[in-house]
């Protein structure tokens, strides 16, 4: 299965959850300018802005927060914080892995975020 076969299964089988991001100010700005901001009273916003002053121990408390959140389907994990956090990366994705495919009959509330990492596009010159 396809990464994007991926990304869409969950996503098809988590209507009303939400995309978060992490990533740079201009990235997130666009995301956000697209329409998917949301900023839960209870949990916070659903996206993290990274910088080169953001530390690591603050970039793996927002993806262990973005993560697991119930309401979030799709992390996308700009190159920049993939590179930084590569194994916890990994660690979530091995993790999610071994829970093996979305059983019928569960609610979407109940299904773990899909991790996809951004990486820039190569446009020909």
């Amino acid at each position: 299965m396809q990464t994007d076969d991926v990304a869409r299964s969950t996503v098809d089988a988590s209507a009303g959850r939400l995309l978060a991001i992490m990533a740079d100010v201009d990235t997130v700005s666009g995301y956000l300018l697209a329409g998917i901001g949301d900023a839960s009273a209870t949990q916070g916003p659903n996206f993290f802005v990274v910088s080169n002053t953001t530390s690591r121990a603050d970039m793996e408390t927002a993806f262990r927060d973005l993560s697991s959140r119930e309401d979030v389907a799709v992390l996308l994990v700009s190159e920049q914080v993939a590179d930084v956090l590569r194994d916890e990366i990994d660690e979530y994705k091995k993790k999610m892995s071994e829970r093996g495919p979305r059983r019928p009959g569960t609610k979407a509330s109940n299904m773990p975020c899909t991790v996809l990492e951004m990486v820039p596009s190569t446009q020909p010159q």
